[in-house]
């Protein structure tokens, strides 16, 4: 039940930090770290495609040895590696890296929200979320009163989402990506064809 039944995608991808803004790699000199809530020097995870898996009777679920491989760099001094479970939107429950999760946390602190509706958000995230470790086959075991609140089990899928991983239903993601791009044909529009179309209408304005 817990191993991986079909792989779709490659699931994660790391790259450099961003650029400090002369455009050059590494550090802004006058930055006193690479980006908020990240380590200097430590890559960036952005993790990409999906994976069709099950959690098992235990309420585990594995993770693909391609994430895994990717965790790795993340692991503590004694090789554990850490996640963070939390409540996502649509009865999907999001996993964060340990950084990806103080990055989430330093973004929220940089917001600008409305004082009351981040600290409804601030609240129902925070409060939910749950600290989980990898075991030695690669799994995590999800905490049960989030399972309950997104009804998840057996078959699921696991997908990337830039900065974390999502698990959603397998039936109801599939239907939503179907319904998704019948109904915006365009959603997956070049992105520099995007930027281009944005940069003329602005000239057009002025």
């Amino acid at each position: 039940m817990g191993r991986t039944v079909r792989r779709r995608e490659s699931a994660a991808i790391s790259g450099p930090a961003p650029k400090s803004r002369d455009g050059a790699g590494g550090s802004d000199p006058n930055s006193s770290a690479d980006e908020p809530g990240t380590a200097r020097g430590q890559h960036v995870l952005v993790f990409t495609g999906t994976y069709e898996h099950a959690i098992d009777a235990k309420h585990r679920l594995a993770v693909p040895a391609e994430v895994r491989a990717m965790l790795a760099d993340e692991a503590r001094p004694d090789g554990a590696i850490h996640l963070f479970v939390t409540l996502g939107e649509d009865q999907a429950l999001c996993l964060y890296t340990e950084a990806g999760f103080a990055r989430r946390a330093d973004e929220l602190d940089r917001s600008e929200l409305a004082a009351e509706q981040l600290l409804a958000y601030e609240r129902l995230m925070f409060s939910l979320a749950r600290r989980v470790e990898m075991d030695k086959q690669g799994r995590v075991r999800l905490p049960d009163n989030l399972l309950k609140m997104t009804g998840l089990e057996g078959d699921v899928v696991l997908i990337g989402v830039k900065d974390h991983l999502e698990i959603r239903d397998r039936r109801k993601w599939q239907a939503y990506v179907n319904q998704t791009l019948a109904a915006r044909p365009d959603m997956l529009m070049n992105p520099r064809r995007l930027m281009r179309r944005g940069g003329t209408e602005g000239r057009q304005e002025r």
